[in-house]
């Protein structure tokens, strides 16, 4: 799944004055500076919040969106994106305990009975091949009882519901989107004036 994130200002006609009085390749070097800059600020409160949002570590936040696509000579717009479904457990600060695993998904603290992230019975527990670190999973074995037999085939990792595609559609961040997409005019404005001398306002 993937989610793209795409704006630009609704500065036109203040564009097309620009355009008029300047010409057109330094009215877009103004606008495309705009864009910019205010693209990047709603990445970095992206990168600010959606850690506390979704429970994630920062550096996970910022890998999943990667590099934005920002505004260029034909393409007045920025653009972040985000791919990827249901993120493992795993990345939420999940621990085991002899119960299950304890995991903090959107940092609320979630307990999985009869899950594990180790090997063998209490008290000798050991590490998972490599390959399996950190993952949490649900034994497939199950007794009569309901209860965990600690079977050996090791079900796939446990996943949580956040997805960073949705947490990028929360209202706080659309709030945040659209306060960055309104202060475009104004950076617009300043850039004009700034290259007609004060002339154009």
């Amino acid at each position: 799944m993937s989610f793209s994130m795409k704006w630009t200002g609704d500065g036109l006609e203040k564009f097309e004055k620009a355009v008029k009085a300047l010409g057109s390749k330094q009215a877009r070097a103004v606008y495309r500076s705009a864009v910019n800059a205010q693209g990047a600020l709603l990445r970095k409160d992206a990168v600010r919040i959606l850690p506390e949002q979704s429970g994630l570590e920062k550096k996970t936040i910022q890998t999943a969106l990667g590099k934005p696509m920002k505004a260029g000579l034909q393409r007045l717009s920025y653009k972040i994106s985000a791919r990827g479904g249901f993120i493992r457990m795993k990345y939420f600060k999940a621990g085991e305990t002899k119960e299950g695993v304890i995991a903090f998904p959107r940092n609320k603290q979630v307990f999985q009975p009869n899950h594990f992230m180790m090997a063998g019975r209490f008290p000798n527990r050991k590490a998972l091949p490599a390959k399996f670190n950190g993952q949490v999973f649900q034994p497939k074995n199950w007794g009569a009882t309901g209860k965990s037999t600690w079977g050996r085939t090791i079900a796939s990792g446990k996943r949580s519901d956040v997805r960073i595609p949705d947490e990028l559609t929360s209202p706080a961040m659309v709030k945040l989107a659209d306060k960055h997409r309104d202060g475009i005019d104004a950076k617009i404005l300043a850039g004009i004036k700034k290259l007609s001398g004060g002339i154009i306002d």
